[in-house]
């Protein structure tokens, strides 16, 4: 009869028959286990980052801070940018070009141009061209006139034409306000000056005031009066042939068209008697058969009509 194995041989037999066994089953099942024991790896190692990355991300960096720092107010101001630095000099600005019309200036086409430009503000003259020495004025003086007239009359100033009764029995006055743009031209005619008035609706308005106030008595005596106007209507110093030549009329304070012989032409010789011009004219429109002389209104005299000119702001512009 055998007797039992000791404890401890029977745990050293046991332990050989295991390790037998899995040396039996690694050899039978090699590959199997090669896998395994990846996949088992990449497990743990993956959990290993996340658990890192997780840490990392809950945690925020501290700066260090020094014990004697002052630490801001929350109300503090935040701080403004740093102001842009200016240079220590001045830049003075220069001239980016410079011109001059003395070439202009020189054109033989111009004869004996003579002008002067100054500077208004600081009076200093940037060009001089005999703008010193006594000459006629030719078209220059226009710039004068014009800025006479708006100045003393205004810019809304109109020159009227009248007529009034003269003071004779079937007479009538035709009295010049200075329009040297009323036309003799038809009405709804354009001439030379646009809106100007016409003479045959002052012979109308004349016409029919004289009928209502005189029924059955006729026109049969027209007076000029030109008397606004005072002193000569040519200087001596101008040429005459100005007149024929088209180009100015007599200063009269009665006239039609600027005294044109063609009310539709800007340059077109003119007479050497505007007034009577202008009163044969207004004589025609009133349909004829009336002496003409001159003479002045009658104090008091009752108006009978009247036309006015554009205003002075667009008579300036005009020819």
């Amino acid at each position: 009869m055998n007797e039992p194995d000791p404890p401890l041989d029977r745990r050293s037999a046991r332990a050989g028959r295991s390790a037998h066994a899995g040396r039996s089953f690694l050899a039978r099942h090699r590959a199997a286990v090669r896998v395994a024991a990846g996949a088992a790896l990449f497990a743990l190692l993956g959990g290993a980052m996340v658990a890192v990355g997780a840490g990392a991300a809950g945690r925020r960096p501290v700066a260090a801070v020094s014990p004697t720092a002052a630490v801001p107010a929350a109300s503090a101001q935040p701080q403004q940018p740093t102001a842009r630095p200016v240079p220590a000099a001045t830049t003075v600005p220069g001239r980016l070009r410079t011109c001059s019309v003395a070439g202009l200036a020189a054109d033989p086409r111009l004869a004996d141009f003579q002008a002067q430009v100054v500077n208004a503000e600081t009076g200093e003259v940037l060009f001089d061209r005999g703008g010193r020495t006594a000459t006629r004025t030719a078209s220059v003086l226009k710039v004068l006139t014009s800025a006479a007239a708006l100045s003393v009359l205004g810019p809304d100033y109109r020159a009227t034409t009248t007529v009034v009764a003269g003071s004779e029995p079937g007479q009538v006055v035709l009295v010049g306000g200075g329009d040297v743009t009323l036309s003799r031209t038809p009405s709804g005619n354009e001439s030379v000056y646009a809106g100007a008035a016409h003479l045959d609706e002052l012979a109308r308005q004349t016409a029919a005031a004289w009928t209502a106030a005189h029924p059955g008595t006729p026109i049969t005596s027209l007076v000029l009066d030109a008397s606004l106007f005072g002193g000569p209507g040519w200087q001596p110093g101008w040429a005459r042939t100005e007149l024929a030549a088209g180009y100015m009329p007599e200063i009269t304070a009665l006239q039609v068209d600027g005294d044109r012989e063609d009310p539709y032409r800007g340059t077109s010789p003119r007479s050497e008697d505007p007034i009577g011009r202008a009163g044969q004219a207004f004589a025609d429109a009133l349909g004829g058969g009336v002496s003409i002389s001159r003479g002045t209104a009658p104090s008091g005299a009752a108006k009978l009509a009247a036309v006015s000119s554009q205003p002075v702001s667009t008579l300036v512009k005009s020819r």
